[in-house]
This record gives structure tokens, C-alpha cells and sequence, in this order.
């Protein structure tokens, strides 16, 4: 019994620790590209390790953004898709939502990209 308090324990700290990992990625994503980076590679690690699903999705999804604002264009799509995988596994509709968005966004930048350079 006590091997099975101290393993949800531990669980809920890991928990706790990745909550505030993909808080930061979220916070970085927006301005500190290389530390968002490293933030979210950490968050994919301990949401893999523990089985959380969302928490796998989340960091994707924040890896993806800061790797297209860091022009790794190809690494950023996969994660986006991975993320989506993951939030259409869990049902996550919202998840999906921001993903296909995103996605949009990227397409309409791409285009004014292309007509500046005509």
C-alpha cells in the first residue's frame, strides 16, 4: 500500500512539474523561440514518461509553434501533426480546432510570402 501512495505521489509531483513546463512553453512561444524550444522538447520528455496524453499534445503543438517561428519549417509541420493525432485521439475538439488554425495561418502566410517575392 505505502509503494502505491508513494507511486501517485510521485505521479502528482510529475504532474505538477509538467503543468508548469508547458505553462512556460506557452509563455516563450511568443518571444524566447530557443528557450520555448528547450522548454517543450523537456515538456514531450516527462509527458512521455508519465503517459500523459494531453500533456504529449500540448508540447507538440507549443514545439511546433516555436519551431516555425524558428524557420524549421519541416520539424514544425510534424509536429503539428503529431499533436493533432494526438487531440483527435483524446476527442479534444478545441486541440483540433487550434491545430487546423494554425494551419491556416501558416498557408496565408506562406501565400503573402509568395506574392511579396512576384
Amino acid at each position: 500500500m505505502k509503494e502505491l501512495e508513494k507511486s501517485d505521489s510521485n505521479l502528482n509531483i510529475e504532474s505538477v512539474r509538467l503543468n508548469t513546463l508547458l505553462e512556460n512553453l506557452n509563455i516563450h512561444k511568443d518571444e524566447n523561440f530557443v528557450e520555448g524550444w528547450r522548454i517543450g522538447i523537456d515538456a514531450l520528455d516527462l509527458a512521455t514518461e508519465i503517459g500523459s496524453r494531453s500533456g504529449m499534445a500540448q508540447a507538440h503543438e507549443g514545439l511546433a509553434n516555436v519551431l516555425w517561428k524558428l524557420a524549421e519549417y519541416s520539424q514544425s509541420i510534424e509536429h503539428f501533426e503529431l499533436a493533432l493525432d494526438k487531440f483527435l485521439g483524446m476527442g479534444d475538439l478545441h486541440g483540433v480546432a487550434r491545430c487546423y488554425w494554425r494551419e491556416i495561418e501558416r498557408e496565408r502566410e506562406r501565400e503573402r510570402e509568395r506574392e511579396r517575392e512576384r
